[in-house]
This record gives C-alpha cells, sequence and structure tokens, in this order.
C-alpha cells in the first residue's frame, strides 16, 4: 500500500481521499484485529511504514499547494491586466 501511495500521482481529491480511508482501514481496523499477534519488529516496521506514508502526504500536500499558488498567481496577474486595461469607450 505504502508503494503504491509513493508512486501514484492522484488525479482527483477523490482518488486521495480513497487513499486516506485505506490508511485509516490499516492503522485502526487492521492494527486492532492483529495488534496482540504484532512482535516488537512488526511494531517497528509499521512504524516505518507510517513514517513513509507521512512522507508521501506531505509531498503531496506540498504540491497541491504549490499548484494551488501557481493557479492564484495566474489568476492575480489576469486580474491585475483586468484592472489597468483601458475600456475602448475610454479612448
Amino acid at each position: 500500500f505504502v508503494d503504491k501511495v509513493e508512486n501514484t500521482d492522484f488525479e482527483t481529491e477523490a482518488d486521495w481521499n480513497e487513499a486516506l480511508k485505506e490508511y485509516e482501514r490499516f492503522t485502526t481496523t487492521y492494527y486492532e484485529e492483529y495488534k496482540d499477534k504484532l512482535t516488537e519488529e512488526d511494531l517497528v516496521e509499521i512504524g516505518r511504514l507510517q513514517g513513509r506514508f507521512m512522507k508521501a502526504s506531505m509531498t503531496r500536500g506540498a504540491k497541491f499547494i504549490e499548484k494551488n499558488f501557481n493557479d492564484a498567481i495566474q489568476q492575480a496577474s489576469g486580474l491585475l491586466d483586468g484592472l489597468f486595461e483601458e475600456n475602448e469607450d475610454e479612448e
């Protein structure tokens, strides 16, 4: 699962939300089901995988912020152009 998250560009917010739901199933439902059978090594591996997932989540979040920032800059550029554009009726 973590490999999939690290190597997937989630196209839509719905796709990403589905991945988050799956992560939640792993960390709650499945964990609760097997927690009494886990060894110390298993717990270390679970922690490592959770860390990788968090890193992938932060990377995705940074890309999302960057895209939204770039979109906002482009819109602001257009807004400024519109504000300072001379109206043909005024000429």
